[in-house]
């Protein structure tokens, strides 16, 4: 639970039709400074205060599992500052994740980490569980750059219990058009080295590829 870590990007987004998706997709396996990292399932639950509205600049915080790993999940705080999303992540154990989607977070006082602790803060304040999503995405990484292009081809809203997260299959509406996908192109902010070890800060590349 020590383990914290954090990430600054910038995105822009597109909805293509298909056949500019095919030609897209044609084009990045002609680049040879582009390579597919993976085709990921993202699950994720959101936690926020019910009575506001959802924007990119409120602080929200979620759960994240990928693939239905329930050995690698994190808890997420994100927030947009200044055209920026600005992320901190923490692992997540699975029995720490059931403890919290069932409403027991009492024991979160006694851990030594400062992520986690805001996040009992802010449940405390009233956040809650707002939404479940899930999505299909493939992530291409430019190595030799701070670049990376998800590819999302479907994003569910679920229709679920937060308890129900873990569960393997489940129900959602589709939130992607018909006949489009939508593309994310996300830049990442990279702290000098000597501020990343004065502040006892790393960088997540599980984060960075997370749609």
């Amino acid at each position: 639970m020590e383990y914290m870590a954090y990430g600054i990007y910038y995105e822009r987004y597109e909805d293509m039709n298909l056949n500019k998706y095919q030609k897209f997709m044609t084009n990045l396996a002609l680049r040879q400074d582009c390579q597919m990292l993976e085709s990921a399932c993202t699950r994720k639950v959101i936690y926020q205060k019910p009575q506001e509205k959802r924007t990119d600049d409120n602080l929200e915080y979620q759960i994240i599992m990928k693939n239905g790993d329930t050995k690698h999940m994190h808890l997420v705080a994100r927030r947009k500052q200044d055209g920026a999303i600005c992320k901190k992540s923490v692992w997540l154990l699975k029995e720490d994740c059931e403890r919290i989607l069932a409403g027991e977070i009492d024991w979160i006082k006694e851990e030594n980490n400062v992520a986690l602790y805001d996040f009992y803060y802010y449940l405390k304040e009233g956040y809650q569980p707002q939404m479940m999503t899930e999505s299909i995405s493939q992530i291409f990484d430019f190595p030799h750059s701070n670049n990376c292009i998800l590819v999302q081809t479907s994003k569910r809203l679920l229709e679920a219990l937060p308890e129900d997260f873990l569960v393997r299959k489940l129900n959602g509406k589709e939130l992607i058009k018909p006949g489009k996908v939508h593309i994310i192109y996300r830049t990442e902010y990279t702290f000098p080295e000597g501020a990343m070890q004065m502040m006892n800060m790393v960088s997540n590349p599980e984060i960075r590829y997370v749609s």
